[in-house]
């Protein structure tokens, strides 16, 4: 079993459809939710990271990109866990390799209701960490 269809059947197990609409309704979108709560998705992550480390950056832009380019809202979380939970793999050069529209609809930062005023997302926070160019990363 592979990364993606493991992160497709631990959420399908851990799918709560009445929950799946509200959560849906409260992030005001259109993408279809499983209804996997926080903490519901952390052990999903944390069994994925542990059967399925990232060793290398080509590694970890095709694991971002294929959790990504899945339908559900809890798919795309998991693919920021792995974009954000690795931060020895986050470049400038590798987030501006990304897709235009993977960038805008949110993979540098899902724009949910949690941002706090002031606070510079934490990709951004990494890069600005682990890359000597002195650009700031778009959120």
């Amino acid at each position: 079993m592979d990364r993606v269809s493991f992160v497709q059947s631990e959420l399908a197990r851990a799918a709560n459809p009445e929950k799946a609409g509200p959560m849906a309704a409260y992030m005001k979108t259109d993408d279809p939710f499983y209804g996997v709560q926080k903490a519901g998705r952390v052990a999903i992550y944390r069994e994925m990271k542990r059967r399925y480390p990232i060793g290398d950056a080509a590694e970890y832009q095709q694991a971002v990109l294929e959790l990504w380019q899945l339908p559900h809202r809890e798919e795309k979380y998991l693919a920021l866990g792995i974009a954000t939970g690795c931060p020895e793999f986050i470049t400038s050069d590798r987030l501006r390799a990304l897709p235009a529209a993977h960038r805008r609809r949110g993979l540098v930062g899902l724009r949910g209701r949690d941002r706090r005023p002031g606070r510079r997302h934490r990709v951004a926070q990494r890069t600005a960490r682990h890359d000597t160019a002195d650009e700031t990363v778009d959120r």
